[in-house]
């Protein structure tokens, strides 16, 4: 469901400089013109889902078939520069202990930043860095980071070959996000860096706000519970945030690291759980699925320890204020 998008995208993909590229385009049942817009690109393999199997398994399917050594992840509403592309594998080929690299997103406006890397906190909060900041390249080092941002992400095939579980690259359970923030700790615990490209520039207009904050910020909570204005989808993208932000500590996270951080953890979790009763009581219903979700869980974080090749305290110095 992204016409007002698509053509955009497609276009700026057609203008690379770097022209060695197949483009895979998986279309997760839409209901408007956007399968109509992707037929009219002759260069696009199109894989046509009957129903939405999810941002996850959408992108396995493209993954699974795609031929070259680097996967590119790319949104339908993230638009590329001309260089995007080969300054990304510039980046990539720079350094083979590299798993994944990010470039740097920006809103449509060029002005606004939406994501330089995904940070990490000792309470275990994943956001976007940098983003809602006027960009004056504050973010302009080359830079190892934690994660990044699956709207535009660029991987490495023999990575992705070495962390899959069950025959999944990114996490079908997850359905979607926070699936990249897992992609990429399960890539770090397997030995693999990640590096933040500032070069690379990717417009990105990011249909939903909502899944990587904590709590509603203020306006955004006003304008649903005071004027009504939530979308239908809204509640659901925070259930499986919420769900999903659980998801990612069971399966990568140290019981010892958490425990060194037993407070900070503890007093982040239970503010937020008394927010959630209190503001957005709804989201609540996911701990019914987060629960019920724990044994398979555990279940990949012995398939994720007994192939770990980094020792978590030497990830310490991501999970930083």
């Amino acid at each position: 469901n992204s016409d007002k998008d698509i053509d955009k995208t497609l276009k700026s993909i057609q203008k690379q400089a770097y022209r060695k590229i197949e483009v895979i385009a998986v279309d997760n049942s839409s209901k408007d013109r956007t399968l109509d817009i992707l037929t009219k690109y002759s260069f696009v393999y199109l894989i046509k889902n009957k129903v939405n199997v999810g941002f996850s398994k959408a992108n396995n399917q493209g993954i699974h078939i795609a031929k070259g050594k680097h996967i590119l992840l790319l949104n339908p509403d993230a638009r590329l520069t001309s260089s995007s592309l080969s300054l990304l594998f510039s980046c990539m080929e720079s350094n083979p202990h590299l798993g994944f690299v990010s470039p740097k997103l920006l809103k449509p406006n060029k002005k606004t930043l939406d994501s330089t890397g995904i940070q990490a906190t000792p309470e275990r909060r994943f956001f976007d860095r940098g983003r809602g900041e006027v960009d004056h390249h504050q973010y302009d080092s080359q830079t190892d980071i934690f994660a990044g941002c699956g709207a535009a992400l660029l991987l490495r095939r023999k990575a992705l070959e070495n962390i899959k579980l069950n025959g999944e690259y990114l996490d079908e359970d997850f359905f979607a996000y926070y699936e990249d923030v897992d992609l990429c700790w399960r890539m770090r615990l397997s030995g693999w860096n990640g590096m933040y490209c500032p070069e690379a520039i990717v417009y990105h207009q990011r249909g939903h706000d909502l899944a990587r904050h904590d709590t509603l910020p203020l306006l955004m909570f006003l304008r649903q519970r005071l004027f009504r204005s939530k979308k239908p989808s809204d509640s659901s993208i925070r259930r499986l945030s919420f769900r999903n932000s659980f998801w990612i500590l069971i399966k990568n996270d140290s019981s010892y690291e958490l425990f060194l951080q037993f407070f900070r953890v503890i007093y982040y979790w239970c503010r937020r759980l008394v927010y959630t009763l209190l503001v957005e009581p709804y989201i609540l219903f996911a701990l019914l699925a987060f629960i019920r979700g724990i044994p398979k869980m555990l279940r990949k974080r012995k398939l994720i320890k007994k192939s770990r090749k980094v020792q978590p305290v030497q990830l310490r110095s991501f999970f930083k204020l």
